[in-house]
């Protein structure tokens, strides 16, 4: 599923936190464990960010070769 949110300006990471916050949160709830690949959109700096501001454990899983 992917959201979108219009914006007309240019906007920090503290911005695009309270965006998420206020408008994905608010549908769908907070997780209080992530368990994900090492895929950059979970190894990001706003991933890290947002996980520590709102209080969600991440664990990371190897990657599997077989």
């Amino acid at each position: 599923m992917i959201r979108l949110m219009a914006t007309t300006i240019s906007i920090s990471l503290d911005e695009v936190t309270r965006i998420y916050w206020n408008d994905i949160w608010k549908i769908h709830s907070i997780s209080k464990r992530i368990i994900s690949n090492q895929g950059s959109q979970f190894t990001s700096i706003f991933m890290e960010e947002l996980c520590k501001a709102l209080g969600i454990k991440r664990a990371m899983i190897t990657a599997y070769y077989p």
